[in-house]
């Protein structure tokens, strides 16, 4: 729960406003990156984990967790995996549920965004600040949108229509007007985690 704006791209979504308290255990498949903008937060991980203290952290894709925000400014970004923002990050922070972020390069993003949000800044320029610190932490430079292969974003559009039916190789292949052999090759270079390639 909190007070301020969400903002959503192709790829991602920006939720940034003072949080009022804490959620209740859950996951999600987006990639959250929590950075503070005034004071810390925490994050457990898992229903056994213990709550840890963060300026700035990553939460896998599927990864159980639970998130307090003290009351204090917070920028929350959530990517999807499956794009070339995605992949880079998972691939820069494989190892843990909740992992700590040194900002480095990105505290400059960051510091932008914080201005932009006190100031009022215009949404365009908001989600260009969070597009810019989701590339400087994943090490690619910043571009408009996460680029995904449009073949593979048909795919994905048509199985969040169908979430709950089960879909065949050979069916998602047609959507994507491949084969199923050659769809299967270009769908595993996404490296995807595993909850989502299962």
């Amino acid at each position: 729960a909190g007070v301020g704006r969400v903002l959503a791209w192709n790829g991602g979504s920006l939720w940034i406003g003072r949080s009022a308290g804490h959620s209740a255990m859950h996951s999600h498949h987006a990639i959250q990156l929590s950075i503070a903008l005034a004071g810390p937060f925490e994050l457990k991980a898992g229903r056994t984990g213990a709550w840890s203290r963060h300026t700035a952290a990553l939460v896998r894709p599927d990864a159980q967790h639970e998130f307090n925000g003290c009351d204090t400014t917070i920028a929350q970004v959530f990517v999807e995996p499956e794009t070339s923002y995605g992949r880079a990050l998972l691939a820069m922070y494989p190892d843990g549920d909740v992992v700590p972020l040194a900002l480095g390069d990105a505290q400059r993003c960051v510091n932008v965004l914080a201005r932009q949000f006190e100031a009022r800044a215009s949404n365009a320029a908001l989600v260009t600040s969070a597009q810019a610190c989701v590339a400087t932490l994943a090490g690619l430079a910043p571009r408009a949108t996460p680029s995904i292969d449009a073949r593979i974003e048909r795919v994905l559009q048509e199985l969040r229509a169908r979430f709950a039916q089960p879909v065949s190789l050979a069916e998602a292949a047609r959507w994507a007007h491949l084969s199923p052999s050659r769809f299967r090759h270009l769908f595993a270079e996404l490296h995807l985690p595993d909850a989502f390639a299962a």
